[in-house]
C-alpha cells in the first residue's frame, strides 16, 4: 500500500468499525455520511443483517477480511477482552498504517497491547463516557455521543499529525475530546462510572423484593446500572480491579462515617454532611463543563 498521507480530512477517510453493538453502531449512525467510506464487521450474521437493512455501512461482513484492510481509520468497538484478541490479529489483518482506535472502558491494558502493534500502525486509545444499561445495535442510534467526553489516550507519548483525525472523528459524533494518560482514565472511570455500576447492584442486592411496590422515580434512576447485562461489566471490573477496589474503600469510609451520625442522633452533623455533598454535587459537575 502507499504510504500514508495524514493530511486527508475525514470526508476522504475510509473508516472500519469493528464490532456493532451499542457503541458501534451508534458511531455508524454518526459517521455514515461524514467519510468516503463506511465498513462494518460484526461475526454475527444477525447484527450484519440488522446493520443492513439500517443501511448503516456501505459494506458489511462477519469477518474482517477484506474490508479491514482497504480501511485507513479502524476502530475497535468491542469489549475490553476482545480489542486485545483483535490488536493481537490486527497485523495479520491489515498490511497498511491505519490509525487505530478502540472504545473499551478501561485503558491501561489496551493501551499495552497496541504498543506491541508494528510501528507501521498508529494506535489511540479511545472511551467515549456515553453508553446504556442496555447493549445492542437494536438499542443503537444517533446523538449517543452529543456532548459527551470522550478520552483519547496517546499509546506513544507523542504528538501526531493523526491526533487531528481523530478529533475530528469526536467533533463529527458531537462528543469532545480529552487526553489523558491510561492510568489517569482507569483511575477516574473506576469513580465515576465503574463504582456507580456496582452500587446500583448493590442497591438491586439489599433492597427487599417486596419493596416494589413503592418504587418510583428516586430507586429507579439510583439502581437504574444494575440493569445492566453482567456481561458488559465483567471485562470491565476484572481489567480496572485495583482502582475500582480503591473507589469502594474510600465510598465505604463514607457510608461508616454516615452510619456514625445517624445511630448517634448527631442531627447537626447529618445537615452539615448532607449540605456539603449538595455542593460537591454541584462542584462535580460544574468541573465537568
Amino acid at each position: 500500500m502507499s504510504e500514508p498521507d495524514f493530511t486527508r480530512p475525514l470526508a476522504r477517510r475510509r473508516i472500519a468499525i469493528v464490532g456493532i453493538g451499542l457503541i458501534g453502531g451508534s458511531l455508524a449512525y454518526e459517521l455514515k455520511d461524514k467519510c468516503e467510506h463506511l465498513f462494518g464487521v460484526d461475526p454475527d450474521p444477525n447484527v450484519v443483517a440488522r446493520a443492513r437493512s439500517l443501511n448503516l455501512f456501505d459494506r458489511l461482513a462477519t469477518k474482517p477480511q477484506p474490508l479491514l484492510q482497504q480501511a485507513d481509520l479502524v476502530i475497535l468497538s468491542a469489549p475490553v477482552r476482545r480489542v486485545l484478541d483483535l490488536l493481537a490479529e490486527l497485523p495479520g489483518l491489515h498490511p497498511g498504517s491505519p490509525l487505530v482506535m478502540d472504545t473499551g472502558s478501561t485503558k491501561l491494558s489496551i493501551t499495552a497491547a497496541m504498543r506491541t502493534l508494528p510501528d507501521r500502525f498508529y494506535p489511540l486509545g479511545g472511551h467515549p463516557m456515553a453508553g446504556k444499561e442496555v447493549g445492542g445495535l437494536e438499542n443503537a442510534g444517533p446523538d449517543l455521543f452529543r456532548d459527551a467526553p470522550f478520552t483519547l489516550v496517546r499509546v506513544r507519548h507523542e504528538a501526531h499529525p493523526l491526533d487531528q483525525l481523530a478529533e475530528a472523528l469526536l467533533r463529527a459524533i458531537g462528543a469532545h475530546p480529552i487526553w489523558l494518560e491510561a492510568a489517569d482514565h482507569d483511575r477516574i472511570a473506576a469513580d465515576v462510572s465503574h463504582l456507580p455500576y456496582l452500587l446500583a447492584a448493590g442497591l438491586a442486592h439489599s433492597t427487599p423484593v417486596e419493596d416494589g411496590l413503592l418504587i418510583g422515580s428516586g430507586f429507579r434512576s439510583a439502581a437504574r446500572l444494575a440493569a445492566t447485562p453482567p456481561a458488559m461489566m465483567m471485562d470491565v471490573i476484572t481489567t480496572n480491579r485495583a482502582n475500582i477496589l480503591q473507589s469502594l474503600r474510600r465510598f465505604t469510609q463514607t457510608l461508616t462515617a454516615i452510619e456514625s451520625i445517624l445511630r448517634e442522633e448527631q442531627d447537626e452533623a447529618l445537615q452539615d454532611w448532607l449540605a456539603e455533598a449538595r455542593a460537591r454535587h454541584r462542584s462535580i459537575l460544574e468541573s465537568g463543563d
